[in-house]
């Protein structure tokens, strides 16, 4: 027989977020979206620098494009992919 595990919940709604909050970190949808500002206040440096870097710098990750409107887009970057970069260029 079965033993109901004394850490879960029998309440619908906590049960769900239960549920979600495990969804959600297996798919890593808390990571943030970031735009050049955020990038610049992160490696502590000006905005316009940030742009240079997105389009220079060797393995820099590349952005999303979220729509916008503009027809092109707007570019963001996931945070924890800025994160790694600069990790990986100490």
């Amino acid at each position: 027989m079965h033993k109901a595990d004394p850490n879960i919940s029998k309440d619908p709604s906590s049960l769900l977020l239960t549920v979600l909050l495990g969804i959600q970190n297996k798919l890593n949808l808390t990571d943030e979206l970031w735009i050049y500002d955020d990038i610049a206040a992160y490696l502590k440096i000006q905005p316009k620098t940030v742009q240079n870097y997105t389009s220079k710098a060797p393995g820099f990750p590349r952005p999303t494009i979220v729509p916008g409107s503009s027809t092109r887009g707007i570019k963001r970057w996931y945070a924890k992919e800025v994160r790694n970069w600069v990790a990986r260029h100490r």
